[in-house]
């Protein structure tokens, strides 16, 4: 699957915008660093096959130079967030966590079932 961009970076304003094209989708996507530790971001993509349109919105936070947190939220309910820690200087452990918040309106969590709006728990181990 190629994948064609155009993409721009400007350093002064720390900010990026990219426009893909990648299969049958078509994705804008913007990205400004706010801080040294803070950054935002959104994405529009519009697939042709099912003709349906995805907003994308996130942040990213450095809580210090160990520690990183991530979450989004998209036009679908599905929210995720995502923790990093670096274990050592190229060494990651991440705990993710993704929900879908459409299927959190349907049903209540009850114990004995689980929890069926828990999209997926994910923990990992990285060396760089």
């Amino acid at each position: 699957m190629k994948m064609k961009g155009l993409r721009n970076f400007v350093k002064e304003c720390r900010s990026r915008y990219m426009i893909l094209i990648q299969g049958d989708t078509l994705a804008a996507s913007y990205y400004q660093q706010l801080k040294n530790a803070t950054a935002v971001g959104a994405e529009l993509a519009h697939s042709f096959s099912s003709s349906a349109n995805t907003l994308t919105v996130g942040t990213q936070i450095a809580l210090d130079r160990l520690n990183t947190v991530k979450g989004r939220f998209n036009s679908n309910g599905i929210a995720s967030v995502l923790i990093q820690h670096a274990w050592s200087p190229k060494s990651l452990i991440t705990v993710s966590i993704e929900f879908n918040s459409k299927d959190m309106e349907k049903s209540a969590p009850q114990l004995s079932s689980g929890w069926p709006w828990l999209s997926s728990v994910d923990v990992g181990f990285g060396v760089l």
